[in-house]
């Protein structure tokens, strides 16, 4: 990944990309930012909890892309 920045949001009940593969991946990336979100109760696709949460992390990104103008 090199200079990569990471994201990876995670729905904690997804049985297609379960947690146990998804976090190893994360683990062994190298980037210097990464973060990996575990949504409670979410599975894999979109619902409400995903959504908001990858509306947080992208008001993050573009407030951070802000502070560096």
């Amino acid at each position: 990944m090199g200079s990569s920045t990471v994201y990876i949001i995670q729905g904690e009940a997804d049985i297609l990309t379960p947690q146990e593969l998804t976090k190893p991946y994360f683990d062994k990336l190298k980037a210097p930012h990464k973060e990996y979100f575990l949504v409670p109760g979410a599975a894999h696709g979109h619902n409400q909890s995903v959504i908001d949460t990858q509306y947080k992390v992208a008001k993050a990104c573009i407030a951070s892309l802000q502070k560096k103008k």
